[in-house]
């Protein structure tokens, strides 16, 4: 008797699938290329300190720099997994389905930008009370995650356009030899 399949089958056998999408070079060149542009702003920042400002090397900035990068680095890692399995480019697309997809894995990128955001300011905090952080309630933490993914959004949308763009190039001068399926396209 044949074995009767099952949604939970079917979701396992999509995501082996999706495993098997050929590529993964190219969007991990663009998801280090952004990520490496935004981790160098901050950086940069605590690197090289305005005259103005009395601040300088303190331990605890380099600190709140490095929990302040892991989000970051996060939404690099969600672009890649979004421009290979979500999303992905290839040689066929014209240049509306790029630009369409590009932002889309942005999208998705900055959906998890928000979600750690929130949750490693709400960890990283002491707790005042119940649902307050550092004085904040959570609605303020969701309100200041929001801000800080608009603002990451923003930052990147060069980087991730022009990176879509090459990776579009590149495919095009030299196709891969299966076809490049997606999420999206599933």
């Amino acid at each position: 008797m044949a074995k009767r399949r099952d949604a939970g089958d079917a979701a396992i056998e999509t995501v082996r699938e999706l495993a098997r999408t050929p590529g993964p070079v190219g969007p991990l060149v663009v998801g280090l290329g952004v990520t490496a542009w935004l981790v160098s702003r901050p950086l940069l920042q605590w690197l090289v300190p305005l005259p103005v400002l009395p601040t300088g090397y303190e331990p605890e900035a380099f600190a709140s720099l490095l929990l302040g990068i892991v989000p970051t680095i996060l939404f690099g890692l969600a672009l890649f997994l979004a421009m290979w399995l979500v999303a992905p480019i290839s040689h066929e697309l014209d240049l509306r389905h790029v630009i369409t997809r590009s932002l889309l894995a942005l999208g998705v990128s900055t959906t998890v930008f928000f979600v750690v955001t929130v949750v490693v300011s709400g960890f990283s905090a002491r707790a005042d009370g119940p649902f307050q952080w550092l004085g904040r309630t959570l609605p303020e933490l969701v309100l200041w995650g929001l801000r800080d993914g608009l603002m990451q959004a923003v930052l990147a949308l060069p980087a991730v356009l022009l990176g879509g763009l090459l990776l579009w190039m590149r495919r095009r001068e030299r196709p891969l030899d299966v076809p490049v399926q997606g999420i999206i396209d599933v």
